[in-house]
C-alpha cells in the first residue's frame, strides 16, 4: 500500500509540474506589432504591444505643392490627407482651393489606390480614379477625371513641411 502512495504522489507531481511548465510556456508569447499594414510589423510576434506604425499614418499630414492637369496651367495648391473615420487602411484628400475631396486605400507601405467615385467637383458630379506614393515627405497622386465622354489625366504633388 505504501508503494501505491509513493508512486500516486511521484505521478501527482509530475502532472502539476508539466501543468505549470506548459502554462508558463504558453504565456511567453514574443510582443511585437501584429499590424501587417504597419511599417514595424513583426511576423513573429504573437501578442500585439501596441506599437503599431500603420500604413497610413505617415500619409496624414498638410501638403503644399501644384495639381497639374492636362489642358490647364499647373496650379499651386494646399491639400489635405487625414485619415479615414470608416475603414483602417483608409485616407481623405481634401484639395479645398478645387472644392474636391475624395477617399483612398493605403495598400502598401507606400501607395494608395483611388477607386473609382463619384465627387462634386465645381458644381457639377464627376469620377475620379487614380494611385499615389509617398516618397519621404513627397506626395505624388496621378488621377483622372471624367466627365461623359471628356477624360483628364491629373498629377497633384506636395510636400509635407
Amino acid at each position: 500500500m505504501q508503494k501505491f502512495s509513493l508512486r500516486f504522489v511521484h505521478l501527482f507531481a509530475v502532472v502539476i509540474i508539466s501543468f505549470f511548465g506548459i502554462s508558463l510556456l504558453s504565456s511567453c508569447q514574443t510582443e511585437g506589432c501584429t499590424e501587417p499594414m504597419s511599417d514595424n510589423f513583426d511576423p513573429k510576434a504573437k501578442k500585439n504591444d501596441g506599437s503599431c506604425v500603420p500604413w497610413r499614418d505617415k500619409f496624414a499630414a498638410n501638403y503644399t505643392g501644384i495639381n497639374a492637369c492636362a489642358g490647364s496651367a499647373d496650379e499651386g495648391v494646399s491639400f489635405v490627407i487625414a485619415q479615414s473615420s470608416t475603414t483602417e487602411d483608409g485616407i481623405v484628400v481634401s484639395i479645398p482651393s478645387e472644392g474636391m475631396l475624395f477617399t483612398a486605400k493605403v495598400d502598401s507601405q507606400n501607395g494608395i489606390t483611388i477607386a473609382e467615385q463619384d465627387i462634386s467637383y465645381q458644381g457639377s458630379i464627376i469620377s475620379i480614379s487614380g494611385s499615389g506614393s509617398l516618397t519621404g515627405k513627397t506626395s505624388t497622386i496621378s488621377y483622372s477625371l471624367t466627365y461623359g465622354p471628356l477624360t483628364v489625366p491629373c498629377t497633384l504633388t506636395g510636400d509635407q513641411p
